[in-house]
């Protein structure tokens, strides 16, 4: 695998969770996390290049999880989250902070020069 580590050990995601993937790239864990989550459950994967949500689309079409996910752009500033709030305009608006159960991220956090 090309990807920078496996943020599934860190800790669960249960059936019915609401993950979100900061930097999903082609979408390689946003299917894994869609997964685990089940129907009953959603997954958003936000990227800031409209080429890596276009792969990542084609990735959750070919393994049938259309329904549980939602891929969104991001802007170059990922987030800040802190205590319950969020800065940055990398947080989409359509997904309420507050409604999350899970973010995820295999090494975009790395490439960010604000990581508080």
């Amino acid at each position: 695998s090309a990807a920078g580590g496996c943020p599934f050990v860190l800790g669960p995601i249960a059936e019915g969770d609401t993950v979100v993937d900061i930097g999903c790239g082609v979408g390689a864990d946003v299917c894994i996390a869609a997964d685990m989550v089940g129907p009953a459950g959603r997954v958003y994967g936000v990227d800031i290049t409209p080429a890596m949500i276009r792969k990542a689309q084609e990735h959750v079409d070919a393994c049938g999880l259309t329904g549980r996910v939602t891929l969104l752009r991001g802007a170059p500033h990922w987030p800040r989250l802190t205590g319950g709030t969020h800065e940055g305009v990398a947080w989409p608006q359509r997904i309420p902070p507050e409604s999350v159960d899970v973010v995820i991220s295999n090494n975009a956090i790395n490439l960010m020069d604000r990581k508080a």
